[in-house]
């Protein structure tokens, strides 16, 4: 078990050499008594150590790192996120991830859970959503306008200097509302990109088939099971996560299987075909030629490439 800001640096060292991925968990400092803890990239870089050490990890919390000058490369769930001024990288629980070289780049880090908030729809509009909902439809890695990343610090500030000073209900409330404030923000440039009128239409179904592919990935291959549990066609799904991420809901589910699958190689030593089956593949052939087409190589050779990074 590890978690950030409580690690022998040699334990670290003898953990990389064994397991692909480590599970990280949040562990405040013992004098912390709020939800949400947010710090500079200073602090961040002594909390991480030597990063190519660290190798990949799995974390149970959120994290949002706004990257404000300079250069920074980041690996989310496999994919290389390269950043400058301006770069908010989104991690989710669950999501396996790799910290780069913190030292040429400015900015800040906020951690949280999913519990910290208040997850229903307000005052009984069902098309108004909490922002923590909006989290599903955001990508790991977003580029925030120049005339914002102003504004994006001064919140960043606003809550370090809250965190030293408050404390209580009350202070969490505050943070929470703070935090808010920024996924709010994060996804009204997302929302930028969505055509005009398609939000409320759209929207809620295709959080409740995000949902939906996160519980049941492993037994629905077929997008009509999807349909049939959220009472519309599929050419209304369809319509719907287009509408919203640009994506057929065909191209969402293979993503998570596709995900899934790279998450199991690197995280442990099961079979091939023992990782096939969980997934919903009755011949373990079929599974090597399906990853094979949606990553460009086998998945033993996916599982020699993690452990040659590193991880």
């Amino acid at each position: 078990m590890v978690k950030y800001g409580h690690m022998n640096k040699n334990s670290i060292q003898t953990d990389a050499m064994h397991v692909p991925v480590r599970p990280v968990y949040y562990g405040p400092p013992e004098d912390y008594a709020l939800d949400t803890e947010i710090y500079d990239f200073v602090e961040l870089a002594h909390r991480v150590g030597d990063a190519r050490v660290r190798g990949f990890e799995r974390v149970d919390f959120y994290c949002m790192m706004f990257v404000m000058s300079g250069h920074y490369i980041h690996v989310a769930d496999f994919r290389v996120l390269e950043c400058r001024s301006g770069a908010m990288i989104l991690l989710r629980p669950g999501q396996v991830h790799r910290f780069g070289d913190l030292s040429h780049c400015t900015g800040w880090m906020a951690i949280f859970r999913a519990e910290s908030f208040e997850t229903r729809a307000a005052s009984g509009d069902h098309a108004h959503l909490e922002a923590l909902q909006h989290v599903d439809i955001l990508p790991p890695l977003t580029k925030v306008r120049e005339d914002q990343i102003a504004s994006f610090d001064e919140i960043f500030l606003r809550m370090v200097k809250d965190s030293e000073e408050y404390r209580g209900w009350a202070a969490n409330a505050l943070l929470r509302g703070q935090l808010n404030t920024l996924l709010l923000r994060l996804y009204l440039n997302r929302q930028a990109l969505i055509p005009l009128g398609a939000e409320t239409r759209h929207l809620r179904r295709h959080l409740d088939f995000l949902r939906l592919v996160e519980r049941q990935f492993r037994e629905w291959l077929r997008i009509g099971h999807y349909a049939k549990a959220l009472g519309c066609s599929e050419k209304s799904l369809s319509r719907s996560t287009k509408a919203i991420s640009r994506q057929t809901p065909r191209e969402i589910l293979t993503a998570r299987i596709t995900l899934e699958a790279k998450r199991q190689l690197a995280n442990s030593e099961r079979r091939v075909s023992t990782i096939g089956y969980d997934l919903g593949f009755s011949e373990a052939t079929n599974f090597t030629k399906y990853f094979n087409r949606e990553v460009g190589l086998t998945p033993l050779e996916f599982r020699r490439q993690c452990a040659d990074l590193g991880a």
